[in-house]
């Protein structure tokens, strides 16, 4: 993806010192007014990341432990994964990413080497259809920022990181609402996967690769104002 394209989705890249002294949250929100959800989906999809080349794929496979994956899934948890597969589909990404549940302590979805969504089993049993897709489809968002994440996140630039991250709560925001599905998914997805993380185990390390959870809440209301083409909001 193209640093023009990010600066007009998102402004992750704006540089004037304007921009460097406003909140993270405000220059993720500063250039939603210039353009509207039906363009923003369709710049996603002519800056689609070309995938990853299918010896790569098997490779990253060939590195994930046999022992921990969860293969006999029942009802309603293949319902759930099926329903996140629709929205890897509008990405193009269905045949280009391999989904796997895994038996971990934590409530975790993460895109793994652009390669494999992981999901643990106590995520998709917590998370219900919908709110598995929003978390698919903010994973799905991370492909498109992949270089500039793995930047920050070598450098420790936890302000960067938290720009890209709601730039993936935009993507999931407007996969949704083209979906034809409740946007809202997206904030009660990621604060029952943080709520059950805090409750048994504390605060997590990731925590800081966010905006705090009352900010991430404003921050996506606010973007579901901008989708549905309502009077823009401001995020406090």
């Amino acid at each position: 993806m193209t640093n023009q394209f990010l600066r007009a989705a998102i402004g992750v890249l704006l540089l004037s010192s304007a921009a460097e002294s406003q909140r993270p949250v405000d220059r993720a929100l500063a250039t939603l007014p210039r353009r509207d959800a039906n363009t923003f989906w369709t710049d996603l999809n002519q800056s689609r990341p070309q995938a990853v080349p299918p010896e790569f794929k098997a490779a990253v496979l060939a590195t994930l432990p046999a022992k921990g994956e969860v293969r006999n899934l029942k009802e309603p948890a293949r319902r759930k994964l099926a329903a996140a597969q629709e929205i890897l589909r509008m990405h193009q990404r269905d045949a280009v990413y391999e989904v796997k549940v895994i038996d971990v302590p934590d409530a975790f979805v993460g895109l793994h080497a652009r390669s494999v969504i992981l999901i643990s089993e106590t995520a998709l049993n917590l998370l219900s259809a919908e709110e598995l897709q929003a978390s698919v489809a903010h994973e799905a968002g991370h492909e498109y920022v992949w270089a500039q994440y793995e930047t920050a996140r070598k450098a420790k630039d936890f302000e960067r990181m938290q720009e890209l991250e709601m730039f993936c709560d935009i993507v999931s925001v407007v996969t949704l609402r083209r979906a034809r599905l409740d946007p809202s998914r997206m904030i009660t997805s990621f604060e029952k996967l943080l709520r059950y993380t805090r409750e048994r185990f504390g605060p997590h390390p990731n925590e800081a690769h966010y905006i705090s959870a009352g900010e991430r809440r404003k921050f996506i209301q606010t973007v579901i104002t901008w989708a549905e083409g309502r009077e823009q909001a401001t995020a406090q």
